[in-house]
């Protein structure tokens, strides 16, 4: 083979993983792994749970267990992992063929979520400059997998891929979390919201964050909801892949989270009395009694890769220059914000109408969210 045919064939492979043409399909995980959930709904029978099987690039092979309930969580806390899984081996001659465009949420969870910043280091260097994480509300009610976004020009939306770890129970925050359920997330946010209202002297207070990310539409989750026999060894071996136009922006290798549950509870634990503004109101985490509730929403945070890569030296410089000859009703950070969020609009390198933003992962399925 010559040296062109061999160019050639690497750089095709190439364009096939950039455009997602390769691995279409999905591994699911081996019931001895763990259990796939996804939902349906009709007119004529209403909401529908599955056990999926199999998923093949636009379908899923799943069994309708829906005799036997019609939520995931309750049914797992009423049979348990082995009963169920017994159960979805039995049937497994049941299972039939269904477009994931027809999968609703997965699960019902609750609108009060928890989200973490900066918990991968890339993100961390490449937005704060320090890899130390930190948490804040979520208050949203979450989307479907597949559904739109209409677009603000006053805002500079982007996008942020995460693994998001769901209670099955009410969690003492105390305790090391046996099993959770496990969902795609992205957690869109508003960057010109949040840079106008984070507090610039303590980024990691988590000041501004909730106000930024609650917007409606702002939590689309997966299309799959997983329960894990083993959590920590499962979520290690995670790959979530985010695509915009079929271009990867972003990758989260989940081994890499720099805080795992177990740390992320305690944390929460140790910020249960703090307090941040969420459109006027100061709001805190819902922990009654020291616990997480279940159905409770923790997204775990963001990799590197995301449009914000933090505030440049050349717009502080002018930030200053700006301060310094007339803009005093503004701090000097505070004038290098609203230069980067006018010259971000103008560039419209932030998500803009018609966009595809796409997450992907083995054993968690997709999220497909289109920009209006």
């Amino acid at each position: 083979m010559n040296f062109s045919k061999v160019f050639f064939i690497v750089v095709y492979a190439q364009l096939l993983v950039a455009y997602n043409l390769v691995g279409q399909s999905l591994k699911v995980s081996p019931l001895e792994e763990a259990l796939t959930f996804s939902r349906i709904q009709t007119k004529q029978q209403g909401i529908r749970l599955l056990a999926v099987i199999q998923y093949r690039q636009d379908s899923i092979a799943a069994i309708d267990i829906s005799e036997k309930g019609k939520d995931p969580i309750t049914l797992f806390n009423q049979y348990g992992y082995e009963k169920l899984s017994q159960w979805i081996v039995d049937h497994k001659h049941k299972a039939v063929k269904i477009c994931t465009r027809q999968l609703i949420t997965p699960v019902e969870l609750k609108r009060d979520h928890i989200g973490l910043g900066t918990n991968y280091r890339d993100h961390a260097l490449e937005t704060t400059g320090k890899a130390q994480p930190y948490l804040f509300p979520k208050i949203v009610a979450p989307s479907l997998p597949y559904s739109e976004i209409l677009f603000d020009k006053e805002q500079l939306l982007d996008y942020e891929v995460e693994l998001g770890f769901v209670a099955l129970k009410d969690q003492n925050l105390k305790q090391k979390p046996t099993q959770m359920g496990l969902i795609l997330c992205n957690d869109f946010t508003d960057r010109a919201t949040l840079l106008r209202t984070l507090d610039v002297s303590n980024i990691h207070s988590g000041e501004g964050f909730t106000n930024a990310k609650s917007f409606d539409h702002f939590l689309p989750i997966g299309n799959l909801f997983v329960i894990p026999k083993n959590l920590q060894s499962f979520v290690a071996k995670l790959n979530l892949t985010l695509s915009v136009n079929n271009q990867i922006r972003q990758k989260a290798d989940c081994s890499l989270l720099m805080w795992d549950i177990e740390k992320m509870l305690v944390e929460i634990a140790h910020r249960k009395n703090q307090t941040w503004d969420f459109n006027g109101q100061q709001v805190s985490f819902y922990l009654p009694n020291e616990q997480l509730p279940a159905r409770s929403l923790i997204l775990s945070g963001t990799p590197g890769g995301t449009v914000f890569q933090g505030i440049s030296f050349g717009n502080k410089f002018f930030g200053f220059f700006r301060w310094a000859f007339g803009g005093w009703s503004r701090s000097i950070p505070k004038n290098a914000i609203e230069l980067y969020i006018k010259k971000s609009k103008r560039k419209k390198n932030y998500l803009q109408p018609q966009d595809q933003v796409i997450i992907r992962a083995d054993y968690l399925g997709e999220i497909k969210t289109i920009i209006k």
